[in-house]
């Protein structure tokens, strides 16, 4: 049996890793490895890997669907003893609470089915009834035990943010290249303008990783591109200081390394 903490690290690991694929790039820092014959073979090795499907989910995603599955007793029973495993809960500390409620949310005997009405990926209401080709169930998590439930609304904040700039990260990245289009509606621009305006500064929230803290500046620089002429002026002058307050950012790191690197 994989120990507790190895095993909450591999979650962690899979989440960002499925993070940075989902908007990782394949162009000039690819066609720079690829000036070695040897690099060519590793970067077609990790674009065919990273276009399989199941790499869209992380680790607690495919947990989840395998309780669907005849492995669902066995993928219980590994779940109960990572339960088992963590310290009682007078002796935990916020690492163990974070684990306990990845767990929890994991396993699926923890939610309940609460109506057939439901809201689908673009954020409209719909109803089972309304024909076969969707159907949604809105599940809830029941039973937090209320040291989590306190944890969780005491981070509240941090986490509402990091959601909220992650998604501009994803939608500014894949807007701005033109891909994805169907998934990340280039029209929802006005939308993002908004959010993006009402983020925190990056230094501003210790827990927000680097990896979306570009989100809004991606808003900004495809509101510039597309839509100069339908802003308004106080608009138009915040995207422009946010432009150049990412340019100027990190202006003066010199480090090759980090200077090449793509993300």
């Amino acid at each position: 049996m994989v120990l507790t903490e190895d095993a909450c690290n591999c979650i962690r690991f899979d989440r960002q890793r499925m993070a940075t694929e989902t908007y990782s790039s394949s162009g000039f820092f690819d066609s720079m490895l690829e000036l070695r014959a040897k690099n060519k073979i590793y970067t077609a090795e990790r674009k065919e890997a990273n276009a399989l499907p199941h790499r869209r989910r992380d680790l607690e995603a495919a947990i989840a669907i395998m309780q669907l599955s005849p492995f669902a007793a066995r993928v219980h029973e590994v779940l109960d003893q990572h339960s088992a495993a963590l310290p009682p809960i007078s002796e935990q500390d916020d690492e163990d609470r974070v684990w306990r409620l990845a767990i929890h949310r994991m396993d699926l005997r923890r939610y309940t089915v609460l109506d057939k009405v439901a809201e689908d990926a673009t954020g409209t209401k719909c109803n089972a009834a309304h024909g076969p080709e969707r159907q949604y169930v809105r599940l809830a998590l029941t039973d937090i035990e209320p040291d989590i439930r306190e944890m969780t609304r005491e981070s509240a904040t941090e986490f509402e943010a990091m959601i909220t700039s992650s998604n501009l990260m994803l939608w500014g990245f894949n807007v701005f290249k033109h891909e994805n289009t169907a998934t990340y509606d280039p029209m929802q621009w006005r939308q993002r303008l908004m959010q993006a305006q009402n983020v925190p500064a990056a230094d501003s929230i210790d827990v927000r990783p680097d990896i979306d803290a570009g989100g809004p500046g991606f808003v900004a620089a495809v509101c510039a591109r597309d839509h100069w002429d339908e802003m308004s002026d106080d608009e138009r002058e915040w995207v422009v200081n946010l432009i150049c307050d990412e340019v100027m950012r990190e202006a003066d790191t010199w480090n090759n390394y980090a200077r090449g690197e793509r993300n």
